[in-house]
């Protein structure tokens, strides 16, 4: 994943400016980045966090010895708070009409499959990729958290537990993140919701439809995997 993401900051650089060297970048160079990209109609958020990335890799710049026209201290990254769009319940129940649908392919049944289970669970992308069927024992599943190390087990309820079974290749055949992430865009446009949704947003439902029972925000911390409830 953050092969990708690099991978990805330096396509956009070298589309911007393929002659810049680390000496010539500059607060100037860096705005005029900023400005450039918000014209090709990218989020500030996406942009801020392609600076943070640039940032990044001056630092290590500077720490092979490089010698820069910017002091890093002055680099304003901006707010790279990504998406916080959730799904309103009657939003969910549209996805699940479709999911349970005769007119639905393969394809946008699995990849929808995989984010209503994480809009009932809250897992990150990350931890639906590795489970397969073996994780899932009786009304639980066990599994190691991708981004903690912990070991965690949920208790499923009873849509999730229908959610696998209706279809057996759920947690069998797997996709590409971004292919996820680019389909699902479309999905919701088929279904007429108007929000930027990407995986993510399946973890924000779980924890805001969690919220609105009124249940315990320390409940919540455990269940998504948070070491600070500031989070």
């Amino acid at each position: 994943g953050s092969y990708n993401r690099y991978k990805s900051l330096l396509e956009k650089i070298i589309a911007f400016d393929d002659d810049i060297t680390f000496i010539d970048i500059d607060q100037e160079w860096l705005e005029k980045y900023r400005k450039f990209y918000k014209r090709l109609g990218n989020q500030d958020t996406t942009i801020s966090g392609n600076i943070a990335g640039i940032k990044k890799f001056l630092g290590l710049a500077v720490r092979a010895g490089i010698k820069l026209k910017i002091d890093l201290k002055t680099i304003d990254v901006g707010s790279t708070k990504g998406n916080r769009t959730s799904l309103m319940p009657f939003e969910l129940k549209i996805c699940a009409k479709y999911y349970y649908g005769e007119f639905i392919s393969e394809s946008y049944r699995l990849i929808l499959g995989y984010f209503l289970f994480s809009c009932m669970t809250g897992l990150r992308i990350s931890d639906v990729q590795k489970l397969t069927r073996r994780n899932f024992i009786d009304n639980f599943i066990t599994f190691v958290n991708e981004k903690t190390g912990i070991d965690q087990s949920i208790a499923l309820n009873l849509n999730a537990r229908r959610l696998i079974i209706y279809e057996p290749l759920l947690f069998e055949k797997k996709f590409a993140d971004q292919h996820i992430n680019d389909e699902l865009k479309k999905i919701m446009r088929l279904l007429g919701i108007n929000k930027n949704v990407t995986f993510h947003v399946g973890r924000h439902t779980f924890a805001t439809s969690f919220l609105r029972e009124k249940k315990k925000i320390e409940k919540l911390q455990l269940l998504l995997g948070h070491s600070d409830i500031k989070q």
